[in-house]
C-alpha cells in the first residue's frame, strides 16, 4: 500500500439507523477501518442488545438517556440519543433528503437529490412483471 492509500484510511466513519416502526436504533464509529464502537438496541422484539467498545466519554453506564420511575432505573437508546452522539462528532442528522447532494459509491453516477435517483430509477425501470400489457 503506497502513503496516500493509508491516508485514505485514516478517517472516522459513523453509521446510524433508526426504524422508529420497529423502535430500532443503531449507531457505530470505525477509526481507520476498525469497529470502536456499536449501539444497537431494538424495543419491539426478543432481542439482544448490542453494546460493543468502550464507552464514550459522554456516555452514561449504558447507552441511551438515563429514566427513574417508581425507584427503577432504564436507559432509553432511541433517535434522540442517536441525535446527541452524532452532536457530540460534530453532526447534524440529515432529515430533509431533497436538499442533499450525494455521489452513489461505486458508480460515476451522480444525483442530485434522493428524490432525484428515486424518479431517475421509477423512469428508466421497464414495466413490473406482474403486467402483462
Amino acid at each position: 500500500m503506497g502513503r496516500s492509500s493509508i491516508q485514505k484510511l485514516n478517517t472516522k466513519l459513523i453509521v446510524t439507523g433508526a426504524q422508529t416502526v420497529s423502535d430500532c436504533y443503531y449507531f457505530s464509529l470505525f477509526e481507520s477501518g476498525n469497529k470502536r464502537r456499536e449501539i444497537e438496541v431494538c424495543y419491539s422484539a426478543d432481542f439482544e442488545p448490542i453494546n460493543f467498545g468502550n464507552k464514550f466519554s459522554f456516555e452514561n453506564e449504558t447507552p441511551g438517556s438515563k429514566e427513574e420511575h417508581d425507584e427503577e432505573v432504564e436507559y432509553i437508546f432511541d433517535y434522540d440519543e442517536i441525535e446527541k452522539y452524532c452532536h457530540q462528532f460534530g453532526l447534524k442528522i440529515q432529515s430533509v433528503f431533497t436538499e442533499k447532494e450525494y455521489t452513489i459509491l461505486k458508480s460515476e453516477e451522480k444525483q442530485k437529490t434522493v428524490n432525484d435517483f428515486v424518479i431517475n430509477l421509477i423512469e428508466k425501470k421497464s414495466k413490473p412483471w406482474w403486467k402483462f400489457w
